[in-house]
């Protein structure tokens, strides 16, 4: 697809969601050899979670993190980060409404002004398939090619759009512009 429409690298994307926990309780603990008890320090924030969506493009470059918090509101009194976009659900997740507002906050940017045609890959995931979600990316011209689920793992999606020289060259053109060359 992106050979045919000669889409370039910049306006390929991908995204994926996926839950994190605020604390993570170690499997190991450090004490003395033959003690029989051993207290665990916890937070007790162990199954609270929250959900990021990572998005990157197929030229190497990363979107903003999108955070999402299970909350009904945002705390008043806290100041966010200017390079996270964050967002509350009720159940701390990804649904319809908020991949409407990822679209509309972050992809409607990379294609500019012109709206130039830009391809998004991405799994199955329900809120990925609505008709309004649909309708958002249309409107944002943007062309959905969708992973079937079950195959993420065998077709990872920004290997599914970019070809295999710009598999090699996007590495080393990173490598180059990380030690100043061109």
């Amino acid at each position: 697809m992106r050979q045919r429409y000669d889409f370039d690298l910049s306006i390929i994307g991908n995204a994926d969601q996926t839950p994190l926990a605020f604390s993570i309780a170690s499997n190991t603990t450090v004490l003395a050899s033959g003690i029989t008890t051993v207290p665990i320090m916890t937070t007790g924030h162990e199954k609270d979670r929250f959900t990021v969506m990572l998005a990157c493009r197929g030229d190497g470059s990363k979107l903003p993190p999108y955070v999402v918090f299970k909350r009904k509101t945002l705390p008043k009194n806290v100041k966010f980060p200017n390079s996270v976009l964050v967002r509350c659900h009720e159940k701390g997740w990804m649904d319809e409404a908020l991949v409407k507002d990822w679209l509309n906050s972050l992809w409607s940017k990379v294609g500019g002004l012109m709206k130039q045609k830009s391809i998004f890959v991405w799994d199955s995931f329900r809120g990925h398939l609505t008709k309004p979600v649909k309708n958002t990316l249309a409107r944002l011209n943007t062309v959905p090619p969708i992973i079937p689920g079950g195959m993420t793992s065998m077709l990872p999606p920004l290997d599914v759009c970019p070809s295999a020289t710009d598999q090699k060259v996007i590495p080393e053109m990173q490598h180059n512009e990380r030690h100043g060359r061109n």
